[in-house]
């Protein structure tokens, strides 16, 4: 469980759900569980009134103002937070929250401390990241971190959500932590690359994560997306949608019907095909097809 055992919402409650992996509204709060990604639970806020009392996380607490502002007591301070401000509540630290101008909204999410002693392994780093300022300024990251919480909401692709994750969360770290976080050393990075690719390319139908691909060379998963992006011209969950094209229209070719086409070549289904497809052709797999077809 990462969200405090219950969240005050409107006269009800928020129970962390440790098997949803559907967004859930209930009054003012929109939440999602990505039990495939560490458990991460994501969060979406509007808080109308409501106060929270001091609570605790047992993981992080990681979220973005998107309008109005918030006040809340962290770390013996009381602190308040506007439009584009990042908070960040690190594990175990005591903390309530309220509106400080009318119609805050925020969103965020809440990591596990594994998920981050995972992430600071990923740049050969140990130990948990600590956050000494509840409340950073930092415009250019909070975008970013809105577009990974966008990539983690509509995202299917793993390569993707882990190359997404690692590079906003491992520039938060750089930027904010205490622990600065250093790239693993080169290795054999030629091989390295070369294996990665020839994996993608003979299973390129199945859904890797960044763990699994960094597994087969021995480099760190940051390290790994950086090296394969240099080398290849794309990042790893890029490259896999292509090849996944590449089959998608040889099948296409054989006469398999659009969605068929879709289903065996790794895409989640037929539109997620047509969007990819679309966008690298010009024209739709059936369009493609029919092509073929007429001759």
């Amino acid at each position: 469980m990462i969200l405090a055992t219950t969240i005050p919402i409107k006269g009800a409650t928020l129970q962390p759900a440790n098997t949803m992996d559907t967004p859930t509204s209930i009054d003012n709060a929109r939440f999602r569980h990505l039990p495939d990604f560490g458990g991460l639970d994501l969060l979406h806020y509007r808080y109308n009134g409501a106060v929270y009392s001091r609570h605790v996380h047992e993981g992080y607490a990681i979220h973005v103002i998107d309008s109005g502002a918030e006040r809340f007591h962290c770390m013996g301070a009381s602190h308040v937070a506007g439009p584009d401000d990042i908070v960040l509540v690190n594990p175990d630290t005591v903390h309530d929250g309220q509106e400080a101008d009318a119609g805050c909204r925020y969103r965020g999410f809440y990591p596990s401390p594994e998920l981050m002693i995972s992430l600071a392994q990923s740049f050969e780093g140990s130990g948990l990241p600590w956050f000494a300022s509840p409340v950073i300024r930092d415009v250019p990251l909070a975008q970013r971190l809105r577009q990974l919480i966008e990539v983690l909401e509509r995202s299917d692709n793993r390569l993707l959500c882990d190359s997404a994750w690692l590079g906003v969360m491992g520039e938060l770290n750089r930027r904010h932590g205490r622990q600065r976080l250093t790239s693993a050393p080169p290795g054999n990075e030629r091989d390295a690359v070369r294996r990665v690719r020839e994996y993608l390319d003979a299973y390129s139908h199945e859904n890797p994560s960044l763990a699994d691909l960094a597994a087969l060379c021995g480099l760190s998963p940051h390290y790994l997306n950086r090296l394969f992006q240099r080398d290849v011209g794309l990042p790893p969950h890029a490259y896999l949608v292509q090849r996944r094209l590449i089959q998608a229209r040889r099948l296409l070719r054989a006469g398999l019907a659009p969605a068929d086409a879709a289903l065996t070549a790794g895409f989640s289904d037929q539109s997620h095909l047509n969007r990819h497809f679309k966008r690298a052709l010009g024209i739709t797999p059936g369009q493609y097809r029919n092509g073929i077809l007429r001759g």
